[in-house]
């Protein structure tokens, strides 16, 4: 072997190291990419995510050892190669630029780094988990902390699944009555939205016989199988998150939709309106917490696109509307009711609009949401008992 071969197998080597180094560059952005995107907390996943990681690293950390350890054995097989024959300057240069890279001490140094960025790496995979568990708290885990949230509020409820509809409906309507009376409103400024997300016809049925005609409904698929079975001079409002396909469906069944969220939905509503020769009345979501896991308008943008949102001719916006941060005290909803108030006064000022409808307070706090101005209040276990499942509709 002459010295041209030892160079070309130093290099060769090299090569190979660097492309293993891009392998384990590749994985870690991979699985920090992975990591990063996924929407939902899995801590088993992470935990098989961490472990491969540790492994791969392990991995490289032995192909680097024996790599250095090639490399080594290159320079030294340099440094007692026979230079007759060859420009001995270059052979030293060559050594010079190359030894100073393939010293034990400089292996050290390079291990120690890769542990550290291992280290910190299962560290960032953990942090974001950590992160996306508390955002789920306040997101996709919030059905579990609803249920023991309003499971307190429910005892006030007196046990509405034991008692007939129309007796939760006067109860219902004696607490509008005087959380009005107790600021001195009537009971008639307030309107009664009745839930009915997931109860069948039937229980629909005994509250229009106990005098109750105005429902809402938070899911057009069951509200186009329930809705027909139903007396059509009943009235039915939309509460729930409306996606942009549904639109269509949606209008002909709603005599209002309290929850416009965007100004995209808006305008495609506007749209779809324009084609079906309607004019649909709707109230403005707003987001008055900030939470990352609800819809609705964040108030300052609010006000910077309330101009474009008035400009859409097929739309009626009458309103606002809020669903406040669950809490285990009804009072704690007041300052969001609040908020609400003062932001439609304020876009009342500044736009010229009327904007007499304020849609806040549900099950858990619609008397404080009446206090604190509320025109309509969505309850539905207070009325209808506790929600059991999927809705069926009735065979036709």
């Amino acid at each position: 072997m002459n010295y041209n071969d030892l160079i070309q197998l130093y290099f060769e080597r090299s090569t190979a190291m660097q492309a293993y180094w891009n392998l384990y560059v590749l994985i870690v952005g991979g699985l920090l990419a992975f990591s990063s995107l996924r929407k939902q907390p899995a801590a088993i996943t992470t935990l098989i995510v961490s472990v491969l990681f540790a492994l791969f690293a392990y991995k490289n950390l032995d192909a680097m050892y024996d790599t250095t350890q090639q490399r080594f054995a290159t320079i030294q097989a340099i440094k007692q190669f026979d230079s007759s024959g060859t420009n001995a300057a270059s052979l030293k240069q060559a050594r010079d630029l190359l030894e100073p890279t393939l010293t034990p001490a400089t292996y050290g140094s390079v291990r120690a780094t890769h542990v550290t960025s291992d280290i910190l790496t299962i560290a960032a995979l953990w942090a974001m988990e950590f992160r996306r568990r508390r955002f789920c708290c306040s997101g996709a885990c919030a059905k579990h902390r609803s249920k023991q949230i309003i499971g307190v509020h429910r005892k006030n409820v007196a046990a509405s699944t034991m008692n007939s509809i129309s007796e939760n409906l006067e109860r219902v309507r004696e607490q509008v009555a005087r959380a009005a009376a107790k600021v001195g409103r009537v009971a008639s400024d307030v309107e009664l939205v009745a839930i009915t997300k997931t109860h069948p016809a039937e229980k629909v049925r005994d509250a229009i016989e106990a005098g109750q005609n105005l429902f809402g409904e938070s899911r057009i698929q069951e509200a186009r199988a329930k809705i027909p079975e139903l007396p059509s001079n009943v009235r039915w409002h939309f509460v729930g998150h409306l996606q942009k396909n549904k639109i269509r469906q949606a209008l002909p069944l709603f005599e209002m939709i309290h929850s416009v969220d965007s100004l995209g939905l808006a305008q495609d509503m506007n749209r779809i309106a324009q084609e079906e020769a309607m004019h649909p009345r709707v109230l403005l979501e707003v987001n008055v917490a900030g939470e990352g896991s609800k819809f609705g308008f964040q108030p300052d943008k609010l006000c910077e696109q309330m101009e474009e949102l008035l400009s859409l001719p097929r739309l009626s916006i009458l309103g606002l509307m809020a669903i406040p941060p669950l809490a285990e005290e009804a009072e704690a909803s007041r300052k969001y009711f609040v908020q609400l108030h003062e932001l439609r006064d304020r876009l009342q000022t500044e736009f010229r609009v009327d904007l007499s409808q304020l849609s806040m307070g549900m099950t858990q706090d619609y008397p404080i949401a009446i206090e604190e101005g509320a025109t309509l209040v969505r309850v539905g276990t207070a009325i209808f008992g506790e929600r059991k499942g999927a809705f069926k509709s009735a065979a036709p």
